[in-house]
């Protein structure tokens, strides 16, 4: 046997070799992984894929993925595909995909193209939950500004100032509803970032400290509650 031939099995053997670990991290792989072609036609899926899409292998491969596609993001995941085929680097985006077993699911996928641009590899990772409490926390910023800005009572939010020894100095209005500001006399767009020593109720007169108050409260931990007339 001469050299090239005894090399040429060794690359053989090493690629061989190579192939059985890919298809078994393809297969046992914790996120889903689809194939498709470039027309956009499922060819391969592994058991985590399948999961996702909610049909047996053999049953989705020959589909067109664009199929389990909410319709609301069929324009987002074409463009996705699209770009996958057209540029060399990777990919990704976030869709909602309704599976065989009537359920909507969200996920994110990434991928690129093989080299001669004929199929891509997606990986496919469920971010149902994660959404669901995403669009939650919006929805309760939503409803906590309207309630923020309908409050009747003045109210402002600020970041402390203090010294290297934790001595308050002054603090920076961050937030305020327009009650806040309409006690001041003073538009929110003047307010927001300034600082308290410069438009505070306090900077009116010089008969009153309020740092030793927010200093209590902070040392305490506890609300500090006293009454001013101005």
């Amino acid at each position: 046997m001469s050299a090239e031939v005894h090399e040429l099995l060794r690359e053989q053997e090493a690629l061989a070799a190579e192939k059985i670990i890919f298809d078994d991290l393809f297969e046992n792989a914790p996120v889903g992984y689809v194939v498709l072609g470039s027309d956009g036609q499922i060819r391969q899926l592994n058991p985590a894929g399948s999961i996702l899409l909610g049909e047996e292998n053999h049953r989705l491969c020959g589909l067109w993925f664009d199929g389990f596609v909410s319709e609301p993001d069929r324009s987002e995941y074409n463009a996705f595909l699209q770009r996958i085929f057209q540029n060399s680097g990777r990919e990704a985006c976030e869709i909602g995909i309704n599976n065989r077993q009537d359920r909507l699911l969200f996920v994110s996928l990434e991928g690129s193209a093989t080299r001669d641009l004929q199929e891509c590899c997606l990986m496919m990772r469920d971010v149902t939950e994660a959404r669901i409490v995403k669009q939650s926390m919006v929805f309760n910023e939503s409803k906590y500004r309207a309630l923020f800005e309908n409050l009747n009572v003045g109210f402002s939010y600020h970041l402390l100032q203090t010294d290297p020894d934790g001595k308050i100095l002054d603090s920076v209005i961050v937030e305020a509803n327009p009650v806040y500001a309409a006690m001041l006399g003073r538009p929110l767009s003047e307010l927001i970032g300034r600082k308290k020593s410069e438009v505070g109720l306090f900077s009116l007169t010089s008969d009153f400290d309020w740092r030793p108050l927010y200093q209590r409260s902070v040392s305490a931990g506890q609300p500090v509650t006293f009454e001013y007339y101005c």
